[in-house]
């Protein structure tokens, strides 16, 4: 009888395996009224009242009837807290009804942006 060898394999935390595919924070579904603000193409402003689908720590799902283009920069107001943060567009994804799902990252997120807390319309993300 033939006996084979099999090196010991590196027993890697899971936390160290497909780092590329975690995310960075917990996405909640979360219905949270925003004001979208950005200047177009021609140097218009345009300013949509519209909300959220997703939200995380780091950014959000948006639908938005505007055009917008990935990478651009545009302000997302949470008119409840009275708050305003720059986001970058990183994804477009389908449109229905005129509106198009728009991924978007808070260029410097906060804490609390989307309402977190007991009193709060939307779940907790901390």
């Amino acid at each position: 009888m033939q006996s084979c060898y099999v090196p010991p394999v590196a027993d890697l935390p899971s936390t160290d395996l497909w780092s590329e595919n975690r995310r960075r924070s917990k996405r909640v579904k979360a219905r949270v009224p925003v004001v979208v603000r950005f200047q177009d193409s021609n140097k218009r402003f345009i300013s949509e009242a519209t909300h959220t689908v997703i939200v995380n720590e780091h950014g959000a799902l948006i639908l938005l009837a505007a055009s917008v283009e990935v990478d651009q920069i545009i302000r997302l107001e949470n008119p409840n807290l009275g708050e305003e943060l720059l986001c970058r567009v990183t994804s477009l994804g389908p449109s229905f009804m005129g509106k198009t799902q728009v991924a978007v990252e808070l260029i410097m997120p906060t804490a609390g942006f989307w309402g977190t807390g007991s009193n709060s319309k939307t779940p907790d993300l901390g």
